[in-house]
């Protein structure tokens, strides 16, 4: 995996730490900053489970009113150059909504969701759609210092029910 100091390739970009405007929203996704090692199983409604490997990087961005994610993995034991499947995730603290907003963009397969975040409970629920019907929901159940456990769940049905699409555990 090549990594890159994007805020010095990026100037704007990165943030020291929250904006302190946005105040105690910021403790959401504080936990998350940082690099992760992480490995993930995808488990398709139609089709076969499969299991990959791969980083998951946060940082504080565009004058810390922001948090933005890299997310990579590929199948366990690949090349080193082999490509990663990637994905990008800038969530910001809408003031005026009093709420996250957050867009994930699947690079590999032209994806984009909106979604909106939450504390519920000890974990953070974060709702999409990808239309009327084909709705999206994943959640951090657990963070510590040192590791995570998410979820994601697709329904097809406006939200009536939902069926676990992917796991992933993050380890620093």
């Amino acid at each position: 995996m090549t990594t890159h100091p994007f805020s010095k390739e990026m100037p704007g970009l990165g943030a020291d730490g929250p904006d302190p405007e946005i105040g105690a929203a910021a403790e959401l996704f504080a936990p998350l900053i940082g690099d992760w090692r992480m490995t993930t199983k995808l488990t398709p409604r139609n089709g076969p489970a499969s299991e990959f490997e791969g980083f998951w990087s946060f940082r504080w961005g565009l004058g810390g009113r922001a948090v933005y994610d890299v997310i990579g993995f590929r199948a366990p034991g690949s090349a080193p150059d082999a490509p990663h499947r990637t994905g990008l995730t800038v969530r910001f603290y809408d003031l005026t909504l009093a709420t996250w907003r957050q867009v994930w963009i699947g690079v590999p397969r032209g994806n984009i969701i909106e979604f909106v975040a939450r504390r519920e409970g000890t974990r953070i629920l974060i709702d999409g759609a990808e239309s009327a019907t084909r709705r999206v929901r994943w959640s951090f159940e657990t963070i510590t210092p040192t590791a995570f456990e998410w979820e994601g769940r697709k329904s097809r049905d406006g939200g009536a029910t939902w069926w676990l699409d992917q796991t992933i555990s993050g380890v620093r």
